[in-house]
């Protein structure tokens, strides 16, 4: 009897079973045996099918919670997205209370829990020297969390000749550092100073040069996506 019960180990095999053990053996502990076992495994596999369901919709659950972030520089940040505001997207990872913020100027868009898509900036693509009108300047440190160093720029520019403005020579100045960032790669500038002045060291901001050229020096930390 053994070596019977070795080869039907299944609900269908032992319902084919049943039968024949009722018809060979009169015993009533057989047919129960067989009875209980059959139980069982209904009760086994009932129990196996909802705990695969449960799993299921908790995962699902847990993963349609979750906003995507979808950053410039090719990263996809699987997140709650708390807030947007001042130009700053507050956010947590998932099972955590604590919040991050990225600037929106690193984000593409944001694809929230519920399907909304919502885009948020474009990228600034910089190809090169030539592109140095798309770099931007800064002097908001919240405008470069997150991005990658390239490197330090500047620009020194002096006047042509004594009428030439302090803005048209800190323009000159300008457009210098910002080719040199854009040789970096790289597409916005956080300032680090700033300074105008005539070539005898008085401070000429406000206009023309009293008499003599006007000079401008400008330095500043240039930053990229990556």
């Amino acid at each position: 009897m053994t070596a019977a019960f070795e080869n039907y180990d299944t609900i269908g095999s032992l319902q084919a079973l049943q039968p024949s053990f009722s018809h060979s053996f009169s015993s009533t502990f057989v047919r129960q045996f067989i009875s209980k076992t059959l139980n069982q495994l209904r009760m086994k596999k009932f129990l196996t099918t909802v705990l695969s369901v449960c799993l299921m919709a908790f995962f699902s659950l847990s993963f349609a919670q979750n906003d995507k972030v979808y950053l410039h520089n090719g990263e996809v940040m699987e997140v709650s997205v708390k807030g947007i505001a001042s130009g700053i997207i507050t956010y947590s990872y998932p099972g955590e209370a604590l919040t991050q913020e990225v600037a929106e100027k690193q984000v593409e868009k944001i694809v929230f829990s519920s399907g909304r898509v919502q885009q948020v900036s474009e990228k600034i693509v910089i190809n090169g020297k030539d592109d140095w009108e798309k770099v931007a300047i800064t002097s908001l440190e919240s405008d470069i969390k997150g991005l990658v160093r390239k490197g330090e720029v500047k620009g020194s520019k002096t006047g042509a000749t004594t009428f030439s403005s302090t803005s048209k020579v800190l323009e000159k100045a300008e457009k210098e550092m910002k080719e040199e960032a854009a040789e970096m790669g790289a597409h916005i500038i956080f300032i680090k100073n700033y300074q105008v002045r005539d070539s005898d060291g008085i401070n000429s901001m406000t206009g023309l040069a009293g008499g003599r050229s006007a000079k401008a020096s400008v330095t500043g930390i240039a930053y990229g996506y990556e």
